[in-house]
């Protein structure tokens, strides 16, 4: 080897060695001199010196797993009342394949969104539809899907995921080009509602995890996998339009007490009418679920600790596998984002709806451990640091479901038998039980009705239960009613609350639900939209199931996955058709295919 070449080589390991050592200087400098929030890299060296610090050993599992109001129309004009998605935090809205402004229904299947003129019903036609793959960021070699949608006065926002087909290509083609997984936030123009026009499009790395919209913003939340080849980073980057920026090292935060460092957690702020926006990235684990109130956004992440250990000849859990959550909170104003608190609670989180904040607190509700289950309630200040605990609830049961409301949180586990406990959180350092019901069955869902009744929508048997428990002695919580078919009943509503439309006023509950059997005249499915009166004083009754018929067979249906109502008429909407019945009697008004069958998704993909 030459004399010069030796030299350039030790003189670049040298340079190479100083640089290092001042990114693990500046390293040490943000761990000791930040003591609020998250931390941010001052480069991208120190980002990739972070990750490799705090390489996972493996990513895990990923768990993807409201009061309802009547949205009102920002557009003058009197209108008829109509109903809105059925969302967790008054005022905060969730996306979904489907929403109305009173007028309208807009109807996002995977590859499109339809826009049809509803009321009054004799009018309901199709007047325009939106194609997704005609967005400016999606590419040929790309999948599409809309994950959701929503509308705000002249404004239609899609949510819609790309995956190239190549993604996972490069782990057997070095030559292989990497393109990662995006969420895009698309607007349009709807003044003219049969003629929407496109206004911009955004995208971030990762896959779609949720989205809220809080007075005009959109907040959009992806993750995206910690991606090493060659010993390099994908870092996450920002699409505007065709243009794309990675994003800055010193735009993205960190947790110092990360061991698990799996994935981006990106947030998207999008002001829906000027389209202005922001972007807030977090390393961190692989995220389980997110909650939303009017001021603050939470997502966790879950740990798992413990080991096995053979003991006479046999394994046996040494630790019961207990789990811990952490928990992010993200101050919210406007566009303004800003990592506010972390902390961390024994346990996993069912689902958003395991979390609550009144204001003050931030309210918990967690199970133990996989092995030997146990259940928990934690209430955390504005640090989120645990001021009061109840721990040890119903051994060998896990949660089913749970709801906040007020001072008060409505529990249910189960094994066997189905415990509803009211728990008492007046006292934020001492929740307590003060009254507990065992019942057949479950409640994977609980919503509000009234001050002092609770409607439950689970399974007994094997089937479909709706219950209504009356909790006005919150001491003795009484079943006051339920509702279980005679045949078995299955409904999407046990675990996806946006498909349930509730309303009280008009004692109105509508579920979609199916039932299949196999007789010796063949194989046969049927599939609908149960409607129930649920009244305070008469309990919950069933006013009859609305099909919509195919030409297919007489014994099958298209199945329905969403309804709403607008004045006097209840929609009830399928893969391909919508349905008008009138609220009073259900008889039948009208019908409209919107949209054709399409081909399996694979196969899309595939030709």
């Amino acid at each position: 080897m030459s004399m010069n070449r030796t030299t350039t080589m030790m003189g670049a390991a040298l340079v190479s060695i100083a640089v290092t050592l001042v990114a693990m200087i500046g390293f040490a400098a943000n761990e000791q001199n930040t003591s609020e929030g998250l931390s941010a890299f001052s480069s991208e060296l120190e980002l990739r010196l972070f990750l490799t610090k705090a390489k996972p050993d493996n990513y895990g599992y990923a768990y993807y797993g409201g009061p309802f109001l009547a949205e009102s129309d920002p557009r003058d004009g009197e209108q008829a009342s109509y109903s809105g998605t059925n969302i967790q935090v008054a005022g905060v809205d969730e996306d979904d394949v489907v929403k109305t402004d009173g007028e309208y229904i807009f109807v996002a299947s995977s590859n499109n969104v339809t826009v049809i003129k509803a009321f009054p019903p004799e009018s309901l036609e199709n007047v325009s539809r939106i194609e997704v793959s005609n967005l400016v960021l999606a590419s040929n070699d790309s999948s599409l899907h809309t994950e959701g949608i929503f509308v705000r006065g002249d404004r239609l926002v899609l949510i819609v995921s790309e995956h190239p087909v190549y993604y996972y290509m490069r782990a057997f083609d070095a030559d292989s080009e990497y393109k990662p997984p995006k969420t895009i936030i698309a607007t349009y123009d709807i003044t003219d509602r049969s003629n929407p026009s496109f206004v911009q499009s955004l995208a971030i790395s990762g896959n779609y995890l949720s989205s809220r919209m809080n007075d005009g913003c959109v907040y959009l939340m992806t993750q995206a996998a910690v991606w090493t080849y060659d010993d390099q980073i994908t870092i996450p980057s920002l699409w505007a339009g065709d243009e794309s920026s990675e994003v800055p090292a010193s735009d993205i935060r960190y947790d110092r007490d990360t061991a698990e460092a799996s994935s981006f957690m990106n947030l998207l702020a999008v002001d829906v009418e000027t389209g202005a926006h922001d972007l807030l990235s977090i390393v961190a684990g692989w995220a389980s679920n997110v909650y939303m109130s009017n001021d603050a956004l939470y997502f966790t992440v879950q740990k798992y600790r413990g080991a096995i250990e053979w003991l006479d000849g046999g394994a046996s859990p040494e630790d019961p596998w207990t789990a811990t959550t952490s928990i992010y909170k993200i101050a919210i104003d406007d566009l303004t984002m800003t990592v506010e608190a972390t902390g961390q609670v024994k346990g996993w989180l069912l689902n958003q709806f395991s979390m609550d904040d009144n204001g003050r607190y931030l309210r918990v509700a967690t199970t133990t451990s996989w092995v030997r289950p146990e259940n928990a309630v934690y209430v955390l200040d504005d640090a989120l640091t645990t001021v009061g605990s109840l721990e040890g609830l119903a051994p060998d049961e896990r949660i089913y479901s749970s709801r906040f409301i007020g001072d008060v949180l409505y529990l249910v586990t189960f094994r066997q038998m189905d415990p509803l406990f009211v728990i008492d959180l007046s006292n934020p350092e001492d929740p307590n039980v003060v009254g507990e019901l065992k019942i057949p069955g479950f409640s994977s869902y609980l919503h509000p009705v009234g001050a002092n009744h609770i409607l439950g929508i689970g399974s007994e048997n094997g089937t479909l239960k709706v219950s209504l428990f009356d909790v006005s002695d919150p001491t003795t919580p009484v079943e006051q009613s339920h509702f279980v078919p005679d045949a078995r009943w299955y409904s999407d509503a046990s675990y996806d609350h946006k498909a349930i439309l509730f309303d009280l006023e008009k004692e109105l509950l509508v579920i979609p639900a199916y039932s299949h059997s196999y007789e010796y005249g063949g194989y046969s499915y049927t599939s609908g939209a149960m409607v129930f009166r649920v009244s305070i004083s008469d309990g919950i009754s069933l006013r009859g199931i609305i099909t919509h018929e195919t030409n297919e067979s007489p014994q099958w249906s298209e199945s329905i996955s969403r309804s709403l109502y607008i004045g006097d008429y209840l929609y009830t909407i399928g893969p391909t058709t919508i349905q008008v019945n009138l609220l009073e009697d259900l008889s039948y008004i009208g019908g409209l295919t919107y949209n054709e069958p399409r081909t399996a998704y694979w196969y899309e993909i595939l030709v």
